[in-house]
């Protein structure tokens, strides 16, 4: 470990995939680190996704032509975007600029930040898994977008475009190349694309608590404690816990996801961000069925994912009130579509598992210092690709922190870039 004759202080809040990283960084660097969160490590927005460590996320959630398909989305003709009437007030905060992103134009500069955190995020994964002793958890095989007829896949030229110019490699497949290497696929599909850069863990909850016991062995805290509020004063920040409990250092870092906005509100800072909210639940594989990486069936708006648990079936967006009541209608809309392409069987919980994401409107995270803030900090907004992105945004705020020369320009994160 590096570090000053005289011990930082830093506060982690969220010990999810992006916050253990923030805090397992921050204490390579010799910080005195303290990592909080209301439950344990990798038991919210982390726990739930598809596994997926995606080189190949260099587009915005807001696509071009978008705005067009904001009718058959508000009248829930899709699968692939839920809007409930609960989270419609909300919405007139942050859609019109997230629309206003679903340009060619927008996306393409967009783009550049994208790929530079997500050209990144196998191998500090690796290093990572590596030193937490959970190597096993990773596969480099891929994962592979397939589409149902030949006119949604040409829909994909301006993304096979932007992965051209970020260099990120790939394969288009015909039906026998899926049939090789998904033998238990129905040959339902008549095209697919494998980003073969990506690589899967088969248990994101259990990767962030690996991650977690890493933190531990560098000498690092875990508090549990909900934050109600934080501030600063002079050279000190103070959080304030929901039990009464004050904790203070010299530094906090907000990471805690979809919860992050709120919490900053009460230090004045105000950051238009939203909560895409999702669901999976995990299904037996039946007969000698076998996945070998995940699947996003593009038309079926699904993904099916091979997980230490089963089959892992994720399905679209539902945006709705934060603490809207679940509501899974998408996922058992696209089950029957799921059993179209794969053999699952049962399921192999009691009930699905809703998650939220944050998101900011142009799909970049905000990473840097909170504005009119010196010892106030984020890392949050990664929206589907907190998974893939945690270890490389975590390393780029704690050199950030550490006044060391930054890994990539964090220009493109700056929380600042609302005002």
């Amino acid at each position: 470990m590096t570090g000053e004759t005289q011990t930082r202080t830093a506060i982690v809040l969220g010990a999810g995939m992006v916050g253990i990283s923030c805090a397992i960084h921050l204490r390579k660097r010799g910080w005195d680190v303290t990592l909080v969160e209301k439950t344990k490590p990798g038991a919210e927005t982390s726990y739930g996704n598809a596994g997926v460590l995606s080189r190949g996320s260099v587009l915005p959630v807001s696509y071009p032509g978008m705005v067009f398909d904001v009718p058959k989305i508000l009248m829930g003709k899709t699968n692939a975007v839920r809007f409930d009437l609960s989270g419609l007030a909300r919405a007139f905060t942050w859609a019109p600029s997230f629309l206003m992103n679903g340009t060619k134009a927008r996306n393409r500069k967009i783009s550049d930040g994208l790929s530079a955190l997500v050209a990144h995020c196998v191998q500090e994964h690796e290093i990572l898994m590596e030193e937490a002793g959970a190597a096993s958890h990773l596969a480099k095989r891929g994962w592979i977008k397939v589409y149902r007829s030949e006119a949604s896949f040409q829909k994909t030229a301006f993304e096979r475009e932007m992965l051209d110019k970020h260099g990120v490699r790939y394969a288009v497949l015909e039906p026998e190349d899926l049939a090789k290497l998904e033998p238990n696929l129905e040959p339902i599909y008549v095209k697919g694309l494998h980003i073969l850069d990506t690589a899967s863990v088969d248990d994101p909850g259990a990767l962030c608590a690996a991650y977690a016991d890493l933190f531990k062995a560098l000498g690092g805290r875990i508090e549990i404690g909900a934050a109600k509020s934080i501030g600063e004063t002079g050279d000190s920040a103070t959080v304030q816990l929901e039990d009464g409990r004050p904790l203070s250092a010299e530094n906090i870092v907000v990471a805690m996801g979809p919860w992050s906005a709120n919490l900053l509100k009460t230090a004045g800072v105000s950051l238009p961000a939203f909560e895409e909210r999702g669901y999976h639940r995990h299904y037996r594989a039946e007969g000698n069925a076998v996945l070998n990486r995940p699947i996003n069936d593009v038309d079926g708006a699904f993904v099916i994912a091979p997980m230490a648990a089963g089959i892992r079936l994720t399905c679209g967006v539902e945006i709705a009130a934060f603490d809207q009541p679940k509501t899974p209608r998408q996922l058992e809309a696209v089950l029957p579509k799921a059993r179209e392409a794969f053999p699952l069987g049962d399921t192999t919980e009691d009930e699905p598992w809703l998650g939220r994401r944050p998101s900011l409107p142009d799909s970049l995270p905000a990473i840097g210092k909170a504005p009119c803030h010196d010892r106030i900090w984020t890392c949050f907004g990664h929206h589907h690709i907190g998974l893939t992105t945690g270890p490389i945004s975590g390393r780029l705020l704690a050199e950030m922190m550490s006044g060391e020369k930054p890994i990539i320009d964090p220009k493109p994160y700056d929380p600042a870039r609302f005002r």
